[in-house]
């Protein structure tokens, strides 16, 4: 090898090998001076050993030198040298290592052996509301948290310092690396990590296919070590058709035994926030979103949720698959098809959009059609039916898609809007979802002026709420901060307030505030989960109580992912469902529901439950699939998605509507389990 290379090589190796080389050069050419030293003569006053005391102590040469001989020449030759070699190289290595250490830490390139951290693999707008969430969970109180990423480690730095305060800051450690390297992914120590976050970089085209590949690189990992037990491990998907497949279908039984799997997708934890949760906070305020039933629909009541999104992408997709999740309410007419559910999504490309949107969920097309308008160039008349394989009065669902090609600033959208807001028995919500933030901002304030004053009194007066139900409540999607549209909200909803117009406007969709560590633990949902596993088990009873929360969260991690899904979806929807019986989570402990209550709920749970088999990609049975015997039945939900109970609830037999009057029927039991399973932690 090239002796150069060779030495520019021992030089980049570290601290030890570069110690190494300068004892050799020097040692090296002491000893050729020595030689050169005696061969000068056979008067040399000065050993080896006093020799060696000058090379490296230069200031003991005045005592040894008094006049210009050969040999005094030649030691002040060696002192000069080892005034060069050895205090000014072992000063430049010293200097130049601390120097380099530092610039490998500013670089990500010093790696620890560390033990209970936390990992996050991947750098993404969303990481620092990940890290806050971690910093101020008691779960993680003195956790390090170590972030993985092939960005610029300063400007991410920066980025933190913005976010995080410089005490939260030191608990994270961060590495420059690519992620697809299996000796860089070793390096993270997930083996005896707490916990594992793959956020990767939604810049990316591949940015799906990438996380995937980092997990399975762990397993691989894992599996070479045989860990156990699962490592908790969230990942994320920015495709909304891989994350739909995920609830699905469930990962490997052989990647389960190391990681608990735990999708997540920004736009629909988004979109559940606003229909479940009801809060965000932004800096040291919360939001409180309204809730979009209001004060609930009741089985007498003659109004409808119609839900307006403008903007077919991502985030307006996984609004509207959300709110057809759990919108569902006891006044809708099976045989009419009255106060069902609408769900407009408006946008420019809303006929490519649509046909996009058919494909995801064929299941549901099969039964309901897409009513389509095209508002470019002409005002509205009516919907277009279109994709429907059945006829419409053979539409059970209670869920309506609408489409609607236009640009939400023109004239014939804006009285397609107008045309809506008249509408007396709609409780209307507009979700503003497009990419840019500015405009969905601008949209937000020039709506047309009927959606402000709805269900306020008239311009002279000062805004008060006369119909609670006709406010249209406006979401804004806002990349960074909603703080600007918070201020607006604020200050309109303020007593002294002559000019009400912005106060039902509600930013969301911040990346800032995109994520909550216990996504996961739904407490509701396990509950429901144990009582009817138990229930089909012991003969169709009931339990007495319930396990602890640690007992239930070890059970619910057993489930399947889609088995898990099915129970979240179920629990989501139950506040929805007492509101429409005027109760809430607390007071429906104490009460025994009637045998109407418990009929018109059971409905109402299986058209929810219609729904979420049809929007995770089951469909109905058709043509010859409903004269096979039970156990082909069974067969078919298996292997083609195809479900038998997927039906009205007025043609389901006694047992099957059985188990949704049982889900109503115990459901204050439940909640009061629940209510002393989190008392006795």
């Amino acid at each position: 090898m090239n002796i150069r290379l060779r030495i520019n090589k021992i030089l980049e190796s570290g601290l030890c090998w570069q110690f190494l080389l300068f004892a050799i050069i020097n040692i090296i050419v002491f000893l050729i001076c020595i030689v050169v030293y005696q061969l000068l003569g056979p008067d040399a006053q000065v050993g080896l050993w006093e020799a060696l005391r000058l090379f490296v102590d230069s200031n003991s040469i005045i005592d040894h030198t008094h006049s210009f001989t050969k040999q005094n020449i030649s030691l002040l030759f060696l002192e000069c040298l080892g005034t060069i070699l050895f205090s000014g190289l072992i000063v430049s290595i010293i200097t130049n290592f601390i120097s380099q250490k530092v610039e490998e830490i500013k670089e990500g390139t010093v790696h620890y052996k560390l033990k209970n951290h936390i990992v996050i693999i991947g750098y993404d707008d969303i990481v620092p509301t990940v890290m806050k969430e971690i910093i101020h969970d008691s779960r993680y109180n003195s956790n390090i948290i170590v972030l993985q990423t092939h960005g610029s480690i300063s400007e991410i730095r920066y980025t933190l310092l913005s976010k995080l305060s410089k005490v939260e800051l030191k608990r994270i450690v961060m590495y420059n690396a690519p992620r697809q390297s299996v000796e860089e992914l070793q390096l993270l120590n997930t083996i005896d990590a707490k916990e594992v976050y793959i956020v990767g970089d939604r810049k990316h085209n591949e940015h799906d296919a990438e996380n995937m590949s980092t997990f399975e690189k762990l397993v691989s990992i894992h599996q070479s070590k045989a860990v156990h037990p699962p490592k908790p491990l969230t990942i994320w998907f920015d495709n909304e058709a891989s994350y739909a497949a995920l609830q699905l279908n469930d990962i490997s039984t052989e990647w389960k035994k190391y990681f608990e799997f735990k999708p997540c997708n920004f736009y629909k934890h988004w979109a559940n926030r606003i229909l479940t949760s009801s809060h965000c906070r932004i800096d040291k305020n919360i939001i409180i979103y309204p809730k979009l039933d209001h004060d609930g629909i009741t089985v007498n009541s003659s109004h409808h949720i119609h839900l307006i999104i403008i903007g077919m992408n991502r985030m307006g997709i996984a609004l509207a698959k959300e709110a057809a999740h759990v919108l569902h309410f006891p006044n809708f007419d099976e045989k009419s098809g009255a106060n069902r559910t609408r769900i407009t999504f408006i946008d420019e490309n809303a006929d490519k959009e649509m046909c996009s949107f058919i494909s995801r969920l064929s299941g549901y097309f099969k039964i309901a059609p897409a009513k389509y308008a095209d508002l470019t160039t002409q005002p509205f008349t009516k919907f277009c039916d279109t994709y429907n394989n059945l006829n419409a009065e053979r539409n059970f669902l209670d869920v309506q898609f609408e489409f609607i090609k236009g640009s939400v600033e023109s004239k014939y959208v804006r009285d397609w809007i107008c045309q809506i807001v008249d509408v007396q028995n709609a409780i209307i919500s507009i979700a503003i979802c497009l990419h840019d933030s500015s405009k969905n901002f601008d949209i937000a304030m020039y709506l047309p002026e009927e959606v402000y004053i709805r269900g306020r009194m008239n311009l002279n007066n000062p805004w008060d709420v006369v119909d609670s139900n006709k406010v249209v409540n406006i979401y804004v999607r806002q990349d960074k901060t909603g703080s600007l549209i918070k201020t607006f909200c604020d200050s309109a909803q303020s007593v002294e307030a002559n000019n009400k117009k912005y106060a039902n406007i509600y930013p969301f969709g911040m990346y800032d505030n995109g994520f909550s560590s216990d996504y996961y633990s739904n407490h509701l949902a396990m509950v429901l989960n144990y009582v009817y596993d138990y229930y089909f088990k012991c003969r169709k009873t009931l339990p007495s109580s319930v396990p602890l929360i640690p007992e239930l969260t070890k059970i619910w991690k057993t489930l399947s992912t889609s088995e898990q899904w099915s129970n979240l979806y179920l629990a989501d929807s139950i506040e929805f469902k007492l509101r429409s019986i005027g109760l809430n989570i607390e007071t429906a402990q104490n009460v025994e529901l009637t045998k109407e209550q418990i009929e018109n709920l059971a409905r109402t749970e299986h058209n929810r439950w219609n729904m979420e088999k049809l929007l995770l990609g089951y469909r109905p049975l058709i043509g010859k699939e409903f004269d096979l015997d039970e156990e082909q039945k069974k067969q078919a939900k298996k292997k083609l998605f195809a479900h038998h109970l997927i039906a009205p609830y007025r043609c389901l037999n006694d047992s099957d509507k059985e188990f949704d009057r049982n889900i109503i029927k115990n459901l204050p039991s439940i909640l009061r389990m629940l209510s002393n399973a989190r008392m006795t932690v």
